[in-house]
């Protein structure tokens, strides 16, 4: 028999292996396997498919690695229509959706051959090291070499040893731990039902005593696993105690299968009752899913939307399904998780791509087990739901749902959806600032709509209030840090009347241009087309597209000048300014360089929640999803920077962020302000900020795309081009360009460089197309663009031209 099988690499389509006879009966779809590929390379594959039939040529199965399959049909249509819809290899979905212990890999090795006849004393000093070690031990990997020589190029001591014919060079299979067992402490057979005799044999250590007491306990308690940590915890021991029971024969330690399955048990009181407005929507939300299966929550900030999403998983999980609830961030996972966590008795799955690899693949098991509630980032959809009922894609705008880097470059709001579909589960997607996307999909009758205008509590929503920055009379130095007398006066009186107050700037470091005032230069980064950010906390320059430093010049790199200036403003500037304008307030900082680790992260929140910081400086991680009763105040003092960008979604990002982050403020007290400074305050953006009806806004925007034929009326797709030799990466753009342009005629740009376009050594170049909404001109896309990819990469010296494709883009 043949098996079809599946490799998480970048390769197309999959390959075909014979199944070894006295694997047959093991062989079923969606289980890995170890196979060969190449010349020596082993991978973990898996099963799509099996066939009856042989073949002279095909290599056989090495392997069979599980007892049963990790995933599922259903889950393997997903990964598919993934490949097909976002032009990426299934390879590459295998590869993100698996857990890195599910995978092996193998690494290169050195094995003695005792046959050969070469004499040692003929080699050089490091090659008979090398030959003396194997003598020892008989096989050794290259790491292993690299530490003996105490050095990092071993290729001529390595082939001095295999012209010599004393080696073999052969690969070995990396097998990772998949942390399904788990240790656990248990009786002796003997000591099983004699507790008398147990009690005698530790009679004369209080310490036994006590462990063997609590061990006890927790039997009554608790199900295995037991720990020793349990164990030594209760009964107030050490590990020495534990050895001692173990080598008595009293305890064995042995290893079990872990239960995977958890429960979800809603702690009793937590949950508030639903408010009239609330009701009213949960009553819309079950009609709504009546005639489809995704509902677009719309609510604004405050409105309770959580507590609806509450209702809905508590009625999911009584039906035995299972619920996601996806979030934009890993930043928000700590503060949303230690939320539910108040009102679930039970642990909560987290999954995204932070947490530790045991924790990933515990999560992974869990998931396939059956566990009621995962919640994560986009990565979650991949996990092996069994049974999945219903779907929670919270902040659904969010520009973070969409995966970058690396392959597969996909939507999470969009493949939840059609994993939904395909799982016959629902969806709800939460948003105060809706996207395009979604509204059109409802308007077109594809979407349910429900929505709530008031807030939990009776709140008010916050007033708004702008600063036209064309009117303003400012000292030096409040013009340093860009904030109006107006605006330094709402501080004051917030933090006099004992509430916080959030500052949002959207740019992080201290500033972003480091400028020569006698000649001009700015300092850029060698390897980027982009000026480089200065970071006072490390003292130091840093491009943030490469992540390469410098330090800061004492002169001019180009004229030798002494004097050099910082020009422009980040989160880092910004907070230091405030604290020399408000020496007694206590201020925090809130962006990639100060929340970047968990644990750093969870001190900056629970500092602000607890009243400990009266200012938080934040970039746009402060906009979305926290939850402060104490903030009075919020501050934009550069919304302009926000809708500047040439890009056709920058004023609708623009409103979605000066929303959420107005939506910080006035949550549970008093009524909320928000100060928002502006050049511009006839912008389409700030007059509907004003207004608090974004129909309008969202209406012209909509009727501008459709003319322009942009999404979401076309389905857009970049292609970018990235090599280092400047003259092939343009020859090869400007021949997709004429390619596609005879079958899509002006609906295809040339070949344009995006703002930063040389980034680490490599020179990009994006071609656009926009693709009707229809499946058929969607699959003779991706098959013309196919057809170019192969073609260029089959031209010699091409086989490494790197052409991004990215679907959907934002």
């Amino acid at each position: 028999m043949k098996a079809e099988i599946l490799l998480p690499l970048p390769v197309p389509g999959t390959y075909t292996y014979l199944i070894p006879p006295d694997m047959e009966e093991e062989a079923v779809f969606g289980k890995r396997v170890e196979v060969q590929f190449g010349r020596k390379k082993l991978y973990t594959g898996l099963i799509v498919g099996i066939e009856s039939g042989t073949g002279d040529q095909l290599k056989m199965i090495r392997d069979i690695l599980d007892d049963e399959p990790v995933i599922r049909e259903i889950h393997y249509r997903f990964w598919k229509w993934m490949a097909e819809y976002y032009c990426s290899f299934l390879g590459d979905v295998m590869n993100a959706a698996l857990p890195a212990p599910l995978k092996i890999d193998s690494e290169t090795v050195l094995q003695l051959n005792v046959d050969h006849d070469y004499d040692e004393m003929d080699l050089e000093d490091d090659a008979f090291l090398i030959s003396d070690a194997l003598s020892i031990q008989n096989e050794l990997t290259w790491g292993d070499i690299q530490e003996i020589l105490q050095k990092k190029s071993i290729n001529k001591n390595v082939n001095e040893l295999i012209d010599a014919g004393m080696v073999d060079v052969k690969e070995k299979a990396l097998r990772k731990n998949t942390h399904e067992t788990v240790k656990t402490l248990m009786w002796a057979a003997e000591y099983r039902d004699n507790q008398k005799a147990v009690m005698e044999q530790v009679s004369r250590s209080k310490k036994q005593t006590r462990a063997v007491l609590a061990f006890t306990t927790l039997r009554r308690e608790k199900k295995p696993p037991i720990s020793r940590y349990e164990v030594m915890t209760k009964s107030d021991t050490d590990h020495a105690t534990i050895r001692a029971l173990i080598k008595k024969g009293i305890l064995l330690e042995t290893k079990i299968k872990k239960n995977f399955l958890g429960e979800l048990i809603f702690r009793k009181g937590m949950l508030p009752p639903l408010v009239d407005f609330q009701k009213k929507a949960l009553a819309e939300m079950e009609q709504a899913f009546e005639s489809t299966p995704v509902v677009l929550l719309e609510g604004v900030t405050g409105s309770g939307k959580t507590r609806l999403y509450l209702e809905w998983i508590r009625r999911v999980k009584e039906a035995g399904q299972q619920i996601l609830f996806m979030i934009p961030e890993i930043a928000l996972t700590t503060h949303i998780i230690h939320r539910l966590e108040a009102i679930f008795e039970s642990d909560v799955i987290v999954y995204h791509s932070r947490v530790s690899e045991k924790s990933r693949m515990e999560a992974y098991h869990s998931v396939r087990f059956g566990a009621p509630l995962v919640i994560g980032t986009r990565s979650a959809l991949l996990l092996p739901f069994q049974n999945l009922g219903l779907i929670i894609v919270d902040e659904e705008h969010d520009r973070s749902y969409k995966q970058l880097n690396p392959a597969p470059r996909y939507h999470g709001r969009d493949s939840a959806v059609y994993l939904a579909l395909l799982s016959d589960a629902r969806v709800i997607l939460g948003s105060a600032t809706p996207s395009l996307e979604s509204l059109v999909n409802v308007q077109e009758g594809k979407y349910g709509h429900v929505m709530m205008k008031e807030r939990f509590g009776l709140m008010e929503m916050p007033e708004i209030q702008i600063v036209d920055m064309r009117q303003v009379q400012m000292s030096e130095e409040q013009a340093e840090i860009g904030f109006s007398p107006q605006l330094l006066q709402a501080i004051h009186q917030m933090l006099d009347a004992g509430r916080q107050v959030m500052v949002f700037q959207n740019r992080r470091g201290f500033a972003p241009v480091f400028l020569c005032d006698h000649c001009g230069h700015v300092v850029q980064c060698d390897s980027c087309d982009v000026s480089m950010t200065y970071h006072k906390f490390s003292e130091k320059l840093q491009c943030h597209y490469c992540r390469k430093e410098k330090p800061v010049p004492k002169e001019c790199p180009s004229c030798h000048f002494w004097s050099m200036k910082m020009y422009g403003m980040g989160t880092e500037k910004l907070e230091e300014h405030l604290q020399s304008l408000l020496p007694d307030a206590t201020i925090d900082r809130m962006d990639y360089d100060t929340a970047s680790g968990r644990k750093r992260l969870e001190r900056i929140l629970t500092r602000f929640s607890n009243n400990e910081t009266q200012i938080l400086v934040g970039t746009q991680m402060i906009a979305k999803g926290l939850d402060f009763e104490n903030v009075g105040l919020v501050v934009v003092p550069r919304a302009d920077q926000l809708f500047s960008f040439p890009d056709f979604r920058s004023a609708e990002n623009a409103l979605q962020m000066l929303r959420q982050v107005s939506g910080r403020s006035g949550r549970k007290k008093e009524k909320g302000q928000v100060l928002i400074q502006t050049y511009n305050p006839d912008h389409p953006v700030i007059q509907s900020l004003m207004s608090g009806d974004d129909r309008g806004f969202y209406q012209q925007e909509l009727e501008e795309r459709k003319v322009f034929r942009f999404a979401p009326y076309y389905r857009m797709v970049k292609v970018t081009f990235r090599n280092k030799n400047r003259k092939k990466n343009t020859q090869v753009a400007y021949e997709l360009y004429h390619y596609l342009q005879a079958s899509f005629g002006d609906r295809v740009s040339v070949p344009v460089e995006p703002l930063v376009s040389y980034i680490n050594h490599y020179y990009l170049l994006d071609v656009f197309v926009k693709l009707h909404r229809n499946r058929k001109e969607g699959t003779f896309f991706r098959k013309r663009l196919n057809h170019f990819i192969r073609e260029v990469k089959s031209r010699p010296g091409f086989s490494n031209f790197r052409m991004i494709v990215n679907v959907d883009p934002i």
